[in-house]
Order: C-alpha cells, then sequence, then structure tokens
C-alpha cells in the first residue's frame, strides 16, 4: 500500500464571494514526476490570463514589481495585451478586452453601448477586476 500524499493546496476565488462559487485550486506537487512540469504544465504556451480594466496602470504597476515580460504589450481586435512569467515560469496574459468582446466585462462609463457579444466556445478564462473571476461559458 502506498504511503499517504503529503497535500497541501490554495484556493483563490473574488473577494466576498461564497464558499460555492467557482475557484482557482492551486495544489503544491506531491510527487518527483509532478515537481517536473511545475511551469510547464501547458507545454510553453500561454494557458493563464489576468483581464484587467486599465493596462496602461496595471502594466506598471507589474513593471515597478519586479514583473518579467516575455512580450511586450500589443493591439489586437480582441484588446490589448502582454505576456509575463510568473514565478515557476507559466506564462500568463495580461490583457485588457476591447469593448464588445465577448470576455469583457460590460462597462457603460468607457464602451458606451458596446456590449459584449454572444459568447463564442472557449473553456476557462480566468480574469481580474479586483480579484479573480473565474468563467466558464460552456465548449
Amino acid at each position: 500500500m502506498p504511503a499517504e500524499q503529503d497535500k497541501r493546496w490554495v484556493t483563490i476565488r473574488p473577494p466576498g464571494a461564497p464558499d460555492h462559487a467557482t475557484t482557482i485550486l492551486l495544489a503544491r506537487a506531491s510527487s518527483d514526476r509532478q515537481a517536473r512540469y511545475i511551469g510547464d504544465q501547458a507545454g510553453g504556451r500561454v494557458f493563464l490570463f489576468l483581464a484587467i480594466d486599465d493596462f496602461a496602470r496595471d502594466h506598471a504597476a507589474f513593471t515597478a514589481a519586479g514583473v518579467e515580460w516575455v512580450r511586450p504589450p500589443a493591439e489586437y481586435e480582441y484588446g490589448r495585451v502582454a505576456v509575463f512569467s510568473d514565478l515557476y515560469g507559466n506564462l500568463w496574459d495580461l490583457v485588457q478586452f476591447a469593448c464588445g468582446h465577448p470576455a469583457a466585462p460590460y462597462d457603460p462609463e468607457h464602451c458606451g453601448s458596446a456590449r459584449p457579444q454572444p459568447p463564442y466556445r472557449r473553456r476557462a478564462l480566468a480574469y481580474c477586476n479586483v480579484g479573480f473571476r473565474l468563467l466558464h461559458t460552456g465548449g
């Protein structure tokens, strides 16, 4: 019979969200095999998205905090994005979605009447305004 695993984890959900809210769970590797994949869970691709409401402000704050930028800011049809690496080598998109994009929060103050279009197929998107929210729109 195998020895009991030493399991530890941290959960992240929006501030004030109920216990049953969608949550990100970050678990510590419990074997050498798992540890070999830390920072490479997605094979070198971006797989975490931090959506923000003010790109210039947050990019400057991340830079001042010493974040390592892998790709500089760029403009795309879906919004403005830069890629950074976390302490373990995971790649993240820091992204401000364009008004009207399905992942963009409806913000009449900045977007006027541009409402999000019906969602296209996507799995999960972690995004931040004042905390983390995990959106799941099916697919």
